[in-house]
């Protein structure tokens, strides 16, 4: 039975990772906690800073690297995220449900490189996109203009009834001329 039991145990210690390996992977899933904690306070120096961390202390892993791309992709540098875009993709299954999400990422980081330079805010692609500035469009045409007309007819229209149906004396004093004048 000690025998059999110690077999077991010599088993599972050769078949083991080395503690180094877990350690690593710890310390990389507290750096990556942080990086997104700082990533979702849009802190993106410190969680580039972090996330970076983690991605040294568990190459292996893809979180990190979607996540630094993300964050990349906030700082405005496409170049450098489409470079750990690929490294997720290559790290995870083609069925993986963050895949969608990234190849969208590497789709606009690509346009994004083949558009002539233009001023970007600090968010990057996270920005809403170029529309049309509303000066060239006609006024009626604008989304503004028809509930400001709207409101003006109605508060024109609630004054008139107000008015009409407000109760006052609207009868003037007669008036009677005398010897003495007008009064």
């Amino acid at each position: 039975m000690r025998a059999r039991i110690a077999a077991i145990v010599v088993g599972l210690a050769l078949h083991s990772e080395p503690a180094g390996a877990d350690a690593n992977e710890d310390a990389a899933l507290v750096h990556l906690d942080r990086g997104i904690a700082a990533f979702n306070a849009k802190d993106w120096k410190v969680a580039e800073r972090e996330i970076s961390t983690a991605m040294r202390l568990a190459p292996h892993k893809p979180n990190p690297y979607r996540w630094l791309a993300l964050t990349e992709i906030q700082l405005g540098d496409c170049a450098t995220a489409l470079l750990n875009i690929d490294a997720f993709l290559a790290h995870v299954e083609p069925s993986d449900p963050r895949v969608a999400e990234m190849k969208r990422w590497q789709e606009l980081c690509r346009r994004d490189a083949q558009a002539p330079p233009t001023v970007t805010g600090t968010q990057g692609l996270a920005t809403a996109p170029a529309v049309e500035p509303e000066t060239r469009r006609p006024l009626r045409a604008r989304w503004w203009f028809w509930p400001v007309v709207g409101g003006a007819v109605l508060v024109a229209t609630g004054a008139t009834i107000y008015v009409a149906t407000h109760d006052r004396e609207t009868v003037l004093p007669s008036i009677h001329c005398g010897a003495q004048g007008c009064q």
